[in-house]
């Protein structure tokens, strides 16, 4: 079956929590501090009222396998990715990016992703969805045409 892509609900609170938290997931990100329930439920309460940011869910067989995260604002669309453990390594990542990116809604801005220099697997994830590097060395741009 192939994977899906769902809006997130307030339900999904503890599973975006856990993969944020993962070991492996916070070594990477820009924040690598773990970040406490009460934190996370406030940003995540404020993420899904935010019109500018989509939180999709990555399910594939009826299992919850990430998330994929577009933030607008006026220059670009910023994408965010995580997968959780048991989903890394079999494509589940580089479909549901795919997926995203093609059915984003926002369709006249580029697609700009931050990426730690040494995350190989999101540089190599990005770089294979045609993302290209920038001036910057944690920005990675996708661009579009209207």
């Amino acid at each position: 079956m192939p994977i899906t892509l769902r809006p997130a609900t307030a339900d999904d609170s503890a599973l975006l929590l856990d993969l944020r938290n993962a070991p492996d997931v916070r070594a990477v990100s820009m924040d690598s501090n773990p970040i406490d329930t009460a934190t996370h439920q406030a940003w995540f309460d404020a993420a899904l009222a935010n019109p500018s940011r989509t939180i999709l869910i990555i399910q594939k067989d009826g299992a919850d396998l990430g998330m994929v995260r577009f933030d607008r604002n006026e220059t670009a669309v910023e994408v965010s990715i995580a997968l959780a453990q048991m989903a890394r390594g079999r494509g589940i990542g580089r479909a549901a990016l795919k997926m995203a990116l093609e059915t984003c809604p926002v369709k006249n801005l580029p697609f700009v992703a931050r990426i730690k220099p040494e995350n190989a697997a999101s540089l190599a994830l990005f770089q294979q969805s045609g993302f290209s590097a920038t001036s910057d060395p944690f920005v990675y741009i996708c661009p579009r045409t209207p």
